[in-house]
């Protein structure tokens, strides 16, 4: 009987001595690892481009998000150092950036509050973002920015106040 090669990674498997491994059997092996190599090289990269488009939108949202949540403060701030004026506060206005509004800071009005108020979310929102003063019930007031993601989907930052 013939001696027997045991094949690496195989121990139970044996081959006999003259069976050694032809060109003709391995032909096409090498492309067909390539092309594995290749699909798993591919599927990884689209997951890292997956990862990496969520995280922008995510810090887009963010961004968005922080950017109402002080322009809010500001203005709950504001409208309490001129409680005298808060009628003049009241209303819905929608960011239009081919429509901004001057802004003098020396003043201490409710216009020129609002002015820069609005000024600032222009600047710092998509255009077609609204925010909103309302009286909302006796003595307090809600302030609403509203605007749209990238993906046309809504997303507010409310506020509840008593000035």
């Amino acid at each position: 009987m013939p001696d027997r090669i045991a094949m690496p990674g195989h121990p139970l498997r044996a081959r006999r001595a003259d069976q050694a491994a032809t060109p003709e059997r391995q032909a096409g092996v090498m492309l067909l690892e390539a092309l594995i190599a290749l699909v798993l090289l591919a599927v990884g990269l689209l997951g890292i481009a997956a990862v990496m488009l969520n995280g922008a939108r995510y810090s887009t949202d963010a961004q968005f998000r922080s950017v109402a949540m002080i322009a809010v403060s500001s203005m709950v701030d504001r409208i309490r150092q001129n409680p005298d004026a808060i009628a003049s506060y009241l209303g819905r206005y929608t960011i239009d950036p081919d429509n901004l509004p001057e802004c003098d800071s020396t003043a201490a009005t409710a216009e020129t509050d609002l002015a820069c108020w609005r000024r600032d979310l222009t600047l710092d929102l998509p255009p077609g973002s609204v925010a909103e003063i309302a009286l909302a019930a006796g003595n307090e007031y809600n302030i609403s920015v509203q605007w749209n993601d990238r993906d046309a989907q809504s997303h507010a930052v409310r506020y509840r106040f008593e000035p």
